[in-house]
């Protein structure tokens, strides 16, 4: 029965993982064995390295019990995968989680050497920790990347949303997103531009965040779309990535791949929309 136990709690634990409760993981696990789950917070991150300069960036490493001293765990880089270039990361040995907490942070430095450039490339870390440890992800991505200085008052404001090239909406009546005003800020890095806007719309999709990225001249499709009464509908980064001027951003052209599971007997394929200032 023991065994049975722990897989229910496990099986528990992954569900609750998505909504991001940690804390009420932890108090679970307490309560059934105590059992310790170690697991990075995400599968993948970014560390955007301003040209000619450094950068870091922060994984999340969470714990499911509670300790009333400090735990260090191993941190180590995953040599076979990963890809980012020699000399343009430094990652801590370990990552502490303070007594009475169930997170504790890595911090990564990044440095502009020869090599690095806009397209990420992977470093990939993994845990290590004593035996009688339980891992959820026990790995995760870093994506390393080259960035340049944006205007903090560049692509903000109140723009107008078209779809200029599409399929998978039109099929269905509708648009790929949703058309109309939207309004652009800044998003979770200074380099990139976030706003929200529909998912084929009148079919009822939901309203979700589009993140672009601004990436020293070009400019791509941050995040991944997709819809959720169905879920093979996705819309992805393109590799086709259109450019944009400091000096003018009164309008902005966005290529991404629609429907890049072809889905519904429609084949995937390069789409776009474009952004007018108002």
């Amino acid at each position: 029965m023991k065994n049975y136990k722990i897989y229910s709690v496990l099986i528990a634990l992954t569900l609750i993982l998505g909504s991001c409760e940690r804390e009420v993981i932890g108090e679970i696990i307490d309560n059934q064995n105590s059992q310790q789950v170690l697991s990075f917070e995400s599968t993948s991150s970014d560390l955007p390295i301003e040209i000619d300069a450094v950068g870091s960036g922060q994984v999340v490493v969470e714990v499911s019990t509670i300790s009333s001293v400090d735990r260090t765990f191993n941190v180590s880089v995953v040599a076979e995968e990963t890809q980012a270039i020699n000399g343009s990361y430094a990652v801590p040995a370990n990552v502490t989680i303070p007594a009475g907490a169930y997170e504790g942070t890595i911090t990564i430095t990044g440095t502009d050497v020869a090599g690095v450039d806009v397209d990420p490339l992977p470093l990939v870390l993994e845990l290590t920790a004593p035996a009688g440890v339980v891992y959820t992800n026990q790995r995760t991505t870093v994506n390393v990347f080259q960035i340049c200085p944006i205007p903090e008052d560049y692509l903000v404001g109140s723009y107008l949303l078209v779809n200029t090239i599409s399929t998978i909406g039109p099929a269905f009546g509708d648009f790929n997103l949703g058309e109309g005003n939207v309004t652009l800020s800044e998003g979770p890095s200074p380099t990139q531009r976030v706003f929200r806007t529909s998912f084929l719309p009148v079919n009822g999709g939901i309203t979700q965040d589009v993140i672009l990225n601004l990436n020293c001249g070009t400019i791509a499709l941050g995040n991944t779309l997709f819809y959720v009464a169905n879920s093979g509908i996705r819309h992805i980064p393109s590799t086709m990535n259109t450019t944009y001027d400091l000096t003018d951003d009164s309008e902005i052209i966005v290529n991404y791949i629609e429907n890049s599971r072809s889905t519904n007997g429609l084949a995937a394929q390069e789409s776009q929309f474009v952004l007018i200032k108002n």
